[in-house]
């Protein structure tokens, strides 16, 4: 008797999302005979710890694949690994794969302009600047038709600053305003008049 192919791992990936949790996918081929797979996690790329577990959903020869979130994933440096309970008792691992550390400071350290609130019910808008250079900025303000309906300008003196900008009369409705700094830099930014 030919013996039945044994299910085999293709791939092993982690994928940081932008919410700072942590998916792992992983590919099989020829999936027979699994129980189900635990997904492993770990600080140091030594002792892992079960976080999850999936059902297997073929073992019928085909090549599923799967993908798991881990939600409570360390900020630091992650390691991943896949096993898989076969129903004799036997059990397989994937390789190792590592997703590094969130890098906050870089985050936190990037300019933005923002918004905020971004739905202006009393003709006052609110932008906040966070580690903007210095200097003066162009305030551009379109309708939803694309109308420039409005031109401001404002200066940026802290590095972490909210501008207060009265709007004045102005009909409800969607707008988009456009943030220049006449050096190359521009942002757009939505927001809603009711």
């Amino acid at each position: 008797q030919i013996p039945m192919p044994t299910t085999q791992f293709t791939t092993i990936s982690a994928v940081r999302n932008v919410d700072k949790t942590v998916t792992v996918h992983w590919g099989t081929a020829t999936e027979r005979n699994v129980a189900n797979y635990t997904v492993e996690q770990s600080n140091d790329g030594i002792n892992f710890t079960a976080i999850a577990t999936q059902a297997a959903t073929a073992n019928n020869g085909s090549n599923p694949s799967y993908s798991k979130q881990d939600a409570s994933a360390s900020k630091e440096n992650n390691w991943y690994r896949v096993k898989a309970n076969n129903t004799n008792g036997t059990v397989k691992y994937t390789a190792i794969a590592m997703v590094g550390a969130v890098n906050d400071a870089a985050i936190n350290a990037l300019p933005t302009v923002t918004i905020e609130p971004n739905i202006i019910t009393n003709g006052l808008l609110h932008l906040h600047t966070r580690n903007k250079l210095n200097g003066k900025y162009l305030l551009q303000i379109y309708n939803a038709l694309g109308e420039k309906i409005k031109i401001i300008n404002i200066k940026v003196e802290t590095t972490n600053k909210l501008q207060i900008i009265q709007l004045g009369s102005i009909a409800k409705g969607k707008y988009y305003c456009i943030v220049d700094d006449g050096k190359g830099w521009k942002k757009s930014i939505d927001f809603i008049v009711q």
